[in-house]
């Protein structure tokens, strides 16, 4: 594996638990709107900046929502009933206002944070190291807010399925105001004490979508990246209620059809006919079972030859909905841009949102890093080989 220099990922490590410095928007740079496909080597012509003696004026989540387009529900906006996702829901808010003590308050004094496939900070422990950064991020970083927009309570856990969105309009460790919009879809996973405090949080941010949209990472060739729209208002998608394990036998049938090489037999019994699978950050939206099972076979654009099925490392359900935290084993083929030997092993994780509808899988949305391959491939400026 090969870990890069700080400072060409400092900025994802940052916003991945950080919150910036308001500012007020300006009016965004020409180019496609949120939800469209961009080259990431697009390079959209730099807006004009806010007067400075506007730059701590307060903005709201939908001071710029002429930039966006909002992202329709799946469900009816229903707002959170339980005690913990209330209170959750008002920690959002708390962070995005700077109140980090406030916001954390619910968190226990060593809670663990897993920036999952962060290759420069993968880990973070203690409310107290969280706080100091995210003031540092707040002192240091451009205008950014969390917004929230669909909630899972499931067990011990609490999923926030939502969007960071903003426009850099300041330096940011060592990287130059790029005067771009970014969008970038995430999930943050809390665990949940017997007494209601949080020890644990596991955050799916794609670190390469942002770098790609900001113009701080060269991109791979053919690279794409999204744009995520905000919403414009306050609604919530939340989801409460006991576990179905139907679902999540249905979930571990697929990969299991996978593995074992069945799941075109086993295709129309595991799938509706209208399934939908999105790489949420990326760009490749497949509707037909052909181009499916090409993605989950095939070699990634990397050039990395993944297993046929995914290792289901945590498994929760709700309603119509099961929550995975699955990790994909590979090897390089040889055939791309990295730097390491052909047969180096390469090991990327998701968080897949799977929806379930008559017995059959309707959807599936997936999170991944984008930085967690690139790293182990040697192909981050400045990486070098560790052990």
């Amino acid at each position: 594996m090969r870990r890069a220099a700080f400072a060409l990922v400092a900025l994802a490590a940052g916003l991945n638990g950080g919150c910036g410095k308001p500012s007020v928007p300006s009016a965004p740079p020409p180019g496609p709107p949120p939800g469209d496909v961009v080259s990431a080597s697009v390079d959209p012509a730099p807006a004009t900046t806010a007067p400075a003696a506007a730059a701590d004026a307060a903005v709201s989540p939908t001071s710029d929502a002429a930039a966006y387009v909002p992202v329709p529900l799946e469900h009816p906006p229903n707002p959170p009933t339980s005690a913990r996702a209330v209170a959750l829901a008002a920690s959002v808010a708390r962070y995005n206002a700077h109140a980090f003590d406030e916001a954390y308050a619910d968190m226990v004094d060593g809670v663990v944070v897993r920036q999952i496939g962060d290759p420069i900070a993968p880990v973070l422990t203690g409310r107290a190291a969280l706080v100091a950064r995210d003031r540092a991020m707040a002192e240091a970083a451009t205008y950014y807010a969390i917004v929230a927009e669909r909630l899972y309570e499931a067990g011990d856990w609490i999923i926030v399925d939502g969007v960071i969105w903003g426009k850099q309009d300041a330096p940011l460790f060592g990287h130059p105001a790029s005067h771009r919009r970014f969008g970038v879809a995430v999930i943050w996973a809390y665990h949940y004490t017997a007494d209601d405090k949080i020890d644990r949080v596991d955050r799916f941010f794609d670190d390469a979508a942002l770098l790609y949209q900001l113009g701080h990472l060269e991109p791979v060739p053919g690279a794409r990246t999204r744009l995520q729209a905000a919403p414009t208002d306050d609604a919530i998608e939340s989801t409460e209620g006991a576990p179905n394990t139907a679902n999540e036998a249905l979930v571990a049938r697929i990969e299991a059809a996978f593995a074992d090489g069945t799941v075109d037999a086993q295709w129309d019994a595991l799938f509706s006919p209208g399934f939908v699978f999105d790489n949420v950050n990326e760009t490749n939206r497949i509707t037909t079972k052909d181009e499916y099972l090409q993605y989950r076979r095939a070699p990634t654009e990397l050039g990395v030859q993944r297993t046929p099925a995914a290792r289901l490392e945590r498994v929760l359900s709700v309603d119509d909905r099961v929550l995975t935290w699955s990790e994909h084993p590979g090897t390089y083929t040889g055939e791309g841009v990295a730097t390491v030997p052909k047969g180096t092993e390469v090991t990327v994780h998701t968080f897949d949102l799977w929806t379930v509808a008559d017995g059959k899988v309707k959807s599936l949305r997936s999170f991944g890093n984008g930085l967690e391959a690139m790293a182990q491939l040697g192909m981050l400026p400045g990486a070098a080989p560790t052990p």
